[in-house]
């Protein structure tokens, strides 16, 4: 086989490595994306049990940006949305469930003087 031939057959290899490992960093960051609005929507679900829902909106978050800096794409926008919304509920819920044990508290304080 001549040098010629040899740095042909090389270059091609090359080139379908490179082809292939453009393909696996596309679908990586679509997994991202997928795994971003899996994790906003067990958020949302799951906002009455803030040590689960808190979490997994965090990592929603993360993910959802790390794949919008790459390309965007509507799952990992939607999945940012999913777990903001999340968070924004779980805080409420705590809030609301705070402000109630202290009204309820304060009642049954008031009766017994």
């Amino acid at each position: 086989m001549s040098e010629e031939n040899y740095n042909e057959n090389v270059t091609e290899v090359e080139t379908e490595t490179v082809s292939g490992s453009v393909v696996e960093t596309e679908e990586a960051g679509k997994g991202m994306g997928i795994a971003s609005l899996v994790l906003g929507i067990i958020s949302l679900v799951l906002s009455c049990i803030w040590y689960i829902s808190i979490p997994c909106a965090i990592v929603g978050i993360i993910l959802g940006v790390l794949q919008n800096k790459k390309n965007k794409i509507g799952l990992a926008t939607g999945g940012i949305v999913c777990s903001i919304i999340g968070i924004v509920l779980c805080v409420l819920l705590i809030v609301l469930a705070v402000a109630f044990v202290g009204a309820v508290g304060m009642s049954g304080l008031m009766n017994a003087m």
